[in-house]
């Protein structure tokens, strides 16, 4: 049997033009990778959309949905980091109770390419490694959105992970001090332990920063480990719609 895996995903409306795209890969990642569910959570839905989801909810059994209601922005013109840090828990306590052995955390806008999960999971069973991480740059346009954060000279490109990877390369995490949370595997023993719930309080110090960096932060001082997947690899979408005719991954 399996890994028990969430993927669990936050919506707002301007994410409607994702919904097919993330639909089809989660309706064909389930065919190949039986033991999977996938929660979205709304945040400041209208009760159309909240419809609409229900809906689909009702048709695919592995389809869950949790509307969070209006979380409202303290920093108007900003991103409402206060509703992406309580949608994600949310998550983190949903997969937690479901009683869940992994969480990919997916962004709506993020599209794994098909048979990522039979690449990712077997990750999480080796030594201290709390999160795997995968490749979800924009095609064609470098962004360090979509890899890790590396101490020293260690370019992402010299990550080049391939089917075998071996416990030498395991040595590459230690270099690895972050993980962006768009398209990322991560543990049991990290989602469920209350240590590690998400927080604001980054924005004391950082008002423009973002809640990943702080919570990977913490996980590496206990001496976790990250891995990331050069070559597993999603499709982040985008609202230049030129951008999304690029050929899939």
């Amino acid at each position: 049997m399996n890994p028990k895996i969430l993927v669990g995903s936050i919506f707002n409306e301007e994410y409607w033009f994702c919904l097919p795209f993330l639909l089809d890969y989660i309706i064909e990642e389930k065919a190949l990778y039986s033991d999977l569910d996938f929660l979205v959570v709304l945040n400041n839905t209208p009760r159309e959309s909240i419809k609409r989801f229900e809906e689909l909810a009702q048709q695919y059994d592995y389809i869950k949905v949790h509307d969070a209601g209006l979380i409202p922005n303290p920093r108007p013109g900003r991103i409402n980091e206060e509703a992406i840090v309580a949608c994600r828990n949310i998550i983190f306590d949903y997969a937690t109770k479901g009683n869940y052995d992994g969480l990919l955390f997916d962004d709506f806008d993020t599209i794994p390419g098909y048979g990522s999960l039979h690449k990712m999971v077997p990750f999480m069973t080796w030594p201290k490694v709390a999160m795997v991480g995968g490749n979800y740059h924009y095609k064609g346009v470098q962004s360090v959105v979509g890899g890790p954060v590396i101490v020293g000279k260690f370019p992402v490109d010299s990550m080049e992970f391939e089917k075998e990877i071996t416990q030498k390369d395991v040595e590459w995490t230690d270099k690895i001090i972050a993980l962006g949370f768009g398209f990322t595997l991560i543990t049991r023993e990290i989602f469920s332990n209350p240590k590690y719930k998400l927080d604001t309080d980054f924005l004391k110090v950082s008002p423009s920063g973002t809640e990943d960096i702080p919570l990977c932060n913490k996980i590496k001082a206990d001496g976790y480990k990250f891995i990331w997947l050069k070559n597993v690899r999603a499709r982040h979408l985008s609202k230049n719609k030129e951008l999304n005719r690029v050929e899939a991954w």
